[in-house]
């Protein structure tokens, strides 16, 4: 099925696709989620599958068995076999489905060996909220843990480890959270604003590039280390390539019009995740 959310409304809805001889029928469930969802996802595999829906209003998150949804008496519309609600400690506006080994995974909701974990956090909250999702329809409330970050949340983003998030915060501070110790292990304070930040989660590597400035900092996600790149021209653009791994500054050149040459354009490629100014390499462009 296919799950929708919808502006101004209360309900998820699911659609449901199915081949009908040379055609093809639809089905409309309309779930009731409580108050303006925020967030949805999907967990779990076949008859396993859950649809867990973020309600920041009710402070609560809703657990719906799909494995359930069948169709209506008249053919045209689905309906789901329940809902669980759960009570959050901190409100929620977005989920993250993340994976770890488990000694015992659930054989209904573990994917392989890997056991599933719903990552709830708020734009402009200060803590994140863990749920174990393998018995969380009974055990409820028992399975959620939160935890502080400190100061409020700009974005939160999955890096290439799947056993770390990188939480962007709005006072220029940037943080690694360890999913599987449920705790922050790498703080970085970055001089300049986020909003320049380049990130690509192939690459555990944040870059800060501000325009007009004759400078680039990196910080490496997994040991906290920061460095700062001098660079020979202001910069207008910033890039960042996982394959093959370079990071690209691109620059605009002001010529002296007087000498009757045209604007130019300088590009600086580095090593996107050893970026030794010695070995970058700049090449020089004119404009029509």
């Amino acid at each position: 099925a296919i799950y929708l959310r919808a502006a101004n409304s209360d309900d998820v809805f699911a659609v449901r696709i199915e081949k009908d001889g040379n055609d093809f029928k639809t089905a409309i469930a309309q779930l009731t989620a409580g108050t303006a969802p925020s967030d949805i996802a999907v967990y779990g595999e076949r008859d396993g599958a859950r649809l867990l829906v973020v309600s920041e209003s009710d402070q609560q998150v809703h657990i719906f068995d799909t494995s359930g949804l069948a169709e209506g008496g008249d053919g045209s519309d689905v309906v789901a076999s329940g809902v669980v609600h759960i009570d959050l400690e901190r409100t929620a506006d977005s989920v993250l489905i993340y994976e770890s080994e488990e000694s015992e995974p659930s054989e209904e909701l573990a994917v392989g060996n890997l056991q599933q974990h719903a990552l709830l956090y708020r734009q402009g909250g200060e803590t994140v909220t863990f749920l174990d999702l393998s018995d969380a329809e009974t055990a409820g409330e028992r399975n959620l843990q939160t935890v502080r970050v400190g100061d409020p949340i700009e974005s939160l983003e999955p890096l290439e480890d799947p056993n770390l998030v990188l939480i962007l915060q709005e006072s220029s501070r940037i943080r690694v959270l360890d999913l599987r110790e449920r705790k922050i292990i790498t703080t970085v304070n970055v001089e300049g604003s986020l909003y320049d930040a380049v990130f690509i989660a192939d690459l555990p590597r944040l870059w800060i590039a501000p325009p007009d400035q004759f400078f680039a900092g990196c910080v490496n996600l997994t040991s906290g280390d920061t460095e700062e790149v001098l660079l020979d021209h202001r910069l207008a653009d910033f890039v960042v390539a996982p394959e093959p791994e370079l990071a690209v500054a691109i620059h605009e050149v002001a010529v002296d019009e007087e000498e009757g040459t045209a604007d130019s354009i300088a590009i600086t490629v580095l090593d996107a995740l050893d970026p030794d100014p010695d070995e970058a390499v700049t090449f020089d462009a004119f404009l029509d």
